[in-house]
């Protein structure tokens, strides 16, 4: 049994390699969840008073900075805390939602959306405009890797202290590092802007991608409604483990409910559920085969 130990342990290596993105996705995922689901409870637990009194703090912070005044750090960090997340950001057409955070340092980016500090606050008034930056293709999380997928005229959503919040893409752009300063996150008269930024392109990130939305009033939320029922759905076949339907779904959920598949489930868990039973079968084979001939050689 000795001298098959080698062969199993490269297997075994090489299906650890091959899960392993999707495996530290769906973790990651998990995490996201469980902080968005404490800032939920947060808003929640809150009188409307207090929600309204944190909310005019923030449109407060954003007029001094219309007006050209500095504030700081710490005014910054602790207007909009709760809990350290400020937002949540909901993107249904890539299939993520991810706590957005105060700054934009490295630990901050390595577990969620981050806040450019010295832009608005995405508290939805106007004459503002926002920055939420992301990373791109973390081995541990998807974040903004498929953000070069959205288009003039698809949304994008904000949510903080309990009210929703609707911006409609009107641009999407590709420029140097360098190329960009203030101006690029210019402020417009009558309009609330939020910008999404991530390195582009994906892999090589010698350039930074925007995408701005401007916030619509009057919009359908259909589109969201669908995207947190099918969260919600997905969340609820994890848990249920007794009915046949269950066992059969649960197989397979663990590699495809992660952020950005979990609006595809409806469409897919048969595919998906089948392709990985397929891998599997075509693993052991090859595992048998290496063996059998391991056999034949010694005798």
């Amino acid at each position: 049994m000795k001298k098959y130990l080698p062969y199993i342990l490269i297997i075994l290596l090489g299906s650890l390699v091959l899960f392993y993105p999707r495996v530290s996705d769906y973790l990651s995922g998990r995490e996201h969840a469980r902080v968005i689901d404490e800032y939920d409870q947060a808003v929640s637990a809150m009188s409307e008073e207090r929600r309204n009194e944190l909310l005019e703090e923030a449109r407060a912070y954003n007029n001094a900075l219309q007006r050209g005044e500095s504030s700081s750090s710490v005014y910054y960090v602790e207007t909009l805390n709760l809990g350290e997340v400020m937002a949540t950001l909901t993107i249904p057409k890539i299939n993520v939602s991810l706590p957005v955070y105060h700054g934009t340092s490295e630990a901050v980016l390595q577990k969620g959306i981050g806040h450019l500090e010295g832009t608005s606050l995405p508290a939805g008034d106007n004459n503002t405009h926002a920055v939420l930056t992301g990373h791109r293709g973390l081995p541990s999380s998807t974040l903004l890797t498929h953000l070069d997928e959205l288009s003039e005229g698809d949304y994008f959503y904000v949510s903080i202290l309990g009210t929703l919040m609707a911006y409609r893409v009107i641009s999407v752009v590709v420029i140097e590092p360098e190329s960009y300063d203030s101006s690029v996150f210019a402020l417009y008269p009558d309009k609330c802007l939020v910008t999404l930024l991530t390195c582009h392109p994906y892999g090589i990130n010698t350039h930074r991608l925007l995408v701005t939305g401007e916030r619509v009033e009057d919009f359908d939320a259909a589109e969201y409604d669908n995207y947190q029922q099918a969260e919600a759905r997905a969340i609820a076949l994890k848990q249920k483990n007794s009915s046949e339907e269950s066992e059969e779904e649960s197989g397979f959920l663990f590699y495809i409910g992660t952020p950005r598949m979990v609006a595809e489930i409806p469409a897919n868990e048969k595919i998906n559920g089948k392709a990985i039973a397929l891998l599997c079968a075509m693993i052991l084979f090859f595992a048998s085969v290496i063996i059998r001939n391991i056999r034949h050689r010694g005798e």
